[in-house]
């Protein structure tokens, strides 16, 4: 067991350096373990084991134990499981083809199923401890998107480092000294056990056809490949490179289609894209040019989505993106919704000379999205009239109507029909000449 603080414990096979625990995977200059100091060489130990053939292997293969070296890395026995490897300073320092990944397997060899393996990285000159996104977005209808991208370096103070997409950098830094006061790479020093730990971030806006980090930008479709490149410097010595990939449909859904419509509803529907190229879509509705709503459907077989909350007898324009970590490219229909008073007529009932006598019918035809009896009603010359005559002509339409007389005086009548939904008033109006209200 090794404890590092009151709170870190690592049980089982664990790396000891210089009095400190380290985890799987961990990262070690080949100048800290160059020295024939015993707490300076890069212990593996299993507590409470007895070695039975455990081993170091490293990129050139086995690392000898108290006796020879490979790529100038040779190794040490312990007490209980524990081995040890170190470089010593009389033969030189890491060779090259000993730079790279380190396998550790206790008690017993890295063939024996069931053994315990730990890994080390062991490297010369400047390394890259880690290339990775951060923040990618989880709400998929905020858009444009935003994400991280963060490479730390690690060993060698004076290097070059750059972060890319295709041949478009969107971040280089040369000449970078991490132990000179007049450093000018904007790296956050995040130094520990291992000395010139650096963080470099660069932050991405995504619009689905070009990704961009400042006045940087390339346009890219499909899944978007980054490189994070190290070079020690001036010489060059060892270049480094970490690829990172973020999922992205290559293609827009096909065959987005209106499927039905009402006054304040839209169904649209598309063809779904395979499990492997998308794992939801994200569905825009854009009214001239205001976002009115933004839906998320999770799940690559969804192929179908219904529109609530819509404007009667307005166009929009509606898109629809597949997801996977970020949105692919878009296919856009328009669709306009069905008024909400399709139409507004009068009718001439009867005709009768004798005055009063004479009637009109004024039908105003509605949607059925709505309740002619609480919804709907008149204006006759500013005067507000119930609506209580209406019939259901089909199950899109009601027949709203209102009779007016003829007036002997010549008087104008100006009648409005109004039909209510989601607190809007939609209105249309005749006028008619020479009549009264009966």
């Amino acid at each position: 067991m090794c404890i590092i603080t009151t709170v870190q414990v690592f049980i089982g096979i664990y790396l000891r350096h210089n009095g400190n625990c380290y985890t799987n995977g961990s990262y070690f200059t080949d100048s800290s373990i160059r020295s024939t100091s015993t707490s300076l060489h890069l212990q593996c130990t299993l507590p409470g084991a007895t070695l039975n053939g455990g081993e170091w292997i490293g990129p050139n293969g086995t690392v000898p134990c108290d006796s020879g070296n490979n790529a100038n890395v040779q190794c040490t026995t312990g007490s209980g499981a524990s081995l040890s490897v170190f470089i010593n300073p009389a033969n030189g320092f890491l060779g090259t083809d000993g730079d790279g990944q380190y396998m550790c397997c206790l008690p017993t060899s890295c063939s024996t199923p069931g053994t315990n393996i730990i890994f080390a990285n062991i490297f010369s000159f400047a390394e890259i401890e880690s290339f990775t996104v951060a923040d990618l977005p989880y709400d998929m209808t905020v858009y444009p998107q935003e994400y991280k991208l963060n490479c730390t370096k690690i060993g060698f103070p004076v290097y070059d480092i750059s972060m890319s997409i295709g041949s478009t950098a969107l971040a280089s830094y040369t000449s970078c000294d991490d132990n000179s006061n007049n450093n000018n790479c904007p790296g956050t020093d995040l130094s520990g056990p291992v000395v010139n730990t650096v963080s470099y971030t660069v932050t991405i806006t995504w619009d689905g056809m070009t990704v961009s980090s400042g006045s940087i930008s390339q346009s890219t479709t499909g899944d978007q490949m980054y490189q994070c490149r190290l070079a020690d410097h001036p010489d060059g010595n060892h270049i480094r490179i970490r690829n990172v990939t973020i999922k992205v449909p290559a293609i827009a859904p096909s065959s987005l289609t209106e499927v039905s419509k009402t006054a304040t509803t839209i169904t649209v529907s598309w063809t779904a894209l395979d499990s492997s190229d998308a794992d939801g879509y994200v569905v825009n509705v854009t009214g001239d040019t205001d976002t009115v709503q933004t839906v998320q459907a999770e799940g690559s077989s969804n192929n179908t989505i219904t529109l609530n909350g819509l404007r009667g007898g307005t166009t929009y324009s509606i898109t629809v993106r597949a997801y996977q970590q970020l949105l692919g490219p878009a296919s856009t229909i328009s669709v306009q919704t069905l008024p909400v008073i399709i139409s507004i007529n009068w009718t001439l009932v009867s005709s009768i000379t004798q005055l009063n006598n004479t009637q009109y019918r004024i039908d105003c035809l509605t949607t059925t999205d709505i309740n002619p009896s609480t919804d709907v009603y008149w204006i006759v010359n500013g005067v507000m009239k119930s609506n209580s005559m209406y019939t259901s002509i089909d199950v899109l339409t009601y027949n709203n109507t209102l009779l007016v007389y003829p007036d002997p005086l010549g008087v104008s009548v100006n009648v409005t029909c109004i039909a209510m939904i989601g607190g809007v008033n939609y209105t249309q109006s005749v006028i008619l000449h020479g009549m009264i209200i009966f």
